[in-house]
């Protein structure tokens, strides 16, 4: 539907946009709009935050709060309200520990959603790269041979040391 209105907006067809390739996401930055995700994000996050400055006496606190310790049935929807909420905070960039800080903050909280973009101090570490593959670590045969020679080249220095301190 949201493609839909955008080629109603540019008054495009899609027939035209199938004839030269235009793509929803080229009308949508012709239009100046952000993707349908985006909006569906900032609404979550913006009744998440009104929900978490809620004393915790209300329900919808509570329930924000509430831990189920039983697994989930066969045949349940995977999509649950909390890995939505999850996956609206990642659009946001925000650190799944500390967003209640920042939602505690009404202005900030504003501010995040209408940047789209959560500051420096909120958002998550970044991830450690990933280790080398082996074949890059792995020494070739003329690194090994410098190396040992230098291992061999310090024992003889460190027993000629020894020899002169025995004497």
């Amino acid at each position: 539907m949201h493609a839909q209105h955008l080629r109603a907006m540019c008054r495009v067809t899609r027939t035209h946009t199938w004839t030269h390739h235009i793509s929803t996401q080229e009308l949508g930055q012709r239009m100046g709009l952000q993707s349908v995700d985006m909006y569906i994000a900032r609404r979550q996050a913006r009744w998440l935050g009104h929900v978490s400055r809620m004393p915790f006496d209300r329900l919808p606190r509570r329930m924000l709060s509430l831990w189920v310790p039983h697994r989930r049935p066969i045949g349940a929807p995977i999509m649950t309200y909390g890995r939505s909420v999850l996956k609206a905070l990642d659009k946001f960039s925000l650190d799944v520990e500390r967003w209640p800080e920042l939602a505690a903050d009404r202005g900030a909280w504003r501010a995040m959603l209408k940047t789209g973009i959560a500051p420096p101090a909120f958002r998550p570490a970044p991830s450690p790269p990933p280790p080398e593959p082996i074949a890059r670590t792995k020494p070739t045969r003329r690194a090994a041979a410098a190396t040992n020679a230098r291992i061999d080249g310090a024992r003889a220095a460190d027993a000629a040391l020894l020899v002169r301190i025995m004497r």
